[in-house]
């Protein structure tokens, strides 16, 4: 190579570090197969809502929130808390975990742990969807131990 080959090829390897951008590639941290992927936890969300929909009118205005070391209902809320709570929780951390990503500073980062993060959320989606309706389940007279559903994740 020639020696004004190889100063051009430096003077461009000098200006991609000092603009403080990594040029690994151009195209978008959501392509068509990690948005599939990305559409098992939204899917977790619609089912909850799904199921707020179709039990808010059957449910009793007090719904067990919260349970002790025991397994034993000991606090309690409005159907609107019960139901609405857990599903809006879900979708602001859902949302952060969507964005995160996006996210210049992290993108190179998560790509390269990328299929691990969305198992996390896959797992995260399935945890959530299970805790909302292990809660409700005891309106309809079946008895769930919360605590074997939070040693199952």
């Amino acid at each position: 190579m020639s020696r004004n080959k190889q100063l051009k090829n430096l003077s461009k390897n000098i200006t991609r570090k000092s603009s403080n951008k990594e040029y690994t590639d151009k195209k978008p941290f959501y392509d068509k197969d990690n948005i599939v992927m990305e559409i098992i936890p939204i899917f977790f969300f619609i089912v909850m809502i799904i199921i707020v929909i179709v039990l808010y009118p059957v449910m009793p205005e007090k719904i067990p929130i919260h349970w002790n070391a025991a397994g034993v209902a000991d606090n309690f809320g409005s159907k609107n808390i019960a139901l609405f709570l857990m599903p809006g929780i879900y979708l602001f951390l859902l949302l952060l975990l969507i964005i995160f990503p996006a996210i210049d500073v992290y993108k190179d980062n998560v790509k390269k742990f990328y299929k691990y993060y969305i198992y996390f959320k896959i797992m995260f989606g399935g945890f959530f969807l299970a805790l909302f309706i292990a809660t409700l389940l005891p309106n309809f007279g079946y008895n769930i131990n919360i605590l074997i559903l939070s040693t199952l994740f």
